[in-house]
């Protein structure tokens, strides 16, 4: 058994989407399927990213405190702010609830597609796109699973490194980044 099938990994998102997408590429990556859980879903009501801001420090917490290796996944959406926003948001999050910092070193990866997913989704399936522009459908998320295999085909080969981030999907290369903070 690898070293990475044993590392025990919570995911914190916003959405089903999101929770599919992550949860599918880290068994795609070589995590057991039994050592990820997903944190609850917000419940629909409310900003998604504000739910994951309220949970984070609390994830955070737990997997500083864990007995066995873990790492935690945390996706929230840029929506109309930046990803370097949304990350001062966690860190802010974090500050505010007394919890130092995220480290260098630290299992913890932040993914934060520019809008939505549903834009790495369409840059997956071939149509242009530019991240200064929303691409929200909800047929997308009504196929979360083929939505999330189109995903995983872009993301898998950039965080095995044998594939280069797309230059106009600056919020890709974010997220395979912080994706190598995973064992």
């Amino acid at each position: 058994m690898t070293t990475r099938a044993k590392v025990k990994v919570t995911i914190l998102c916003e959405d089903l989407l999101a929770a599919t997408v992550l949860r599918r590429l880290l068994i795609a990556r070589g995590f057991a399927k039994r050592n990820i859980y997903v944190h609850d879903l917000p419940s629909g009501a409310g900003a998604g990213s504000q739910f994951v801001r309220d949970a984070y420090p609390t994830a955070v917490r737990a997997v500083r405190r864990g007995h066995v290796a873990a790492s935690l996944v945390v996706h929230t959406d840029a929506d109309n702010r930046t990803v370097q926003e949304r990350h001062a948001d966690l860190a802010t999050a974090l500050a505010a609830a007394s919890e130092a910092a995220r480290a260098p070193n630290e299992p913890i990866a932040l993914i934060v597609p520019k809008w939505e997913i549903d834009t790495w989704v369409r840059h997956a399936r071939g149509n242009a796109v530019v991240e200064s522009t929303a691409y929200t459908s909800a047929k997308i998320h009504s196929e979360e699973a083929a939505a999330a295999d189109d995903v995983i085909g872009v993301l898998l080969p950039l965080w095995e490194g044998t594939a280069v981030a797309p230059a106009h999907l600056p919020s890709i290369a974010t997220a395979v980044g912080e994706l190598g903070r995973l064992p």
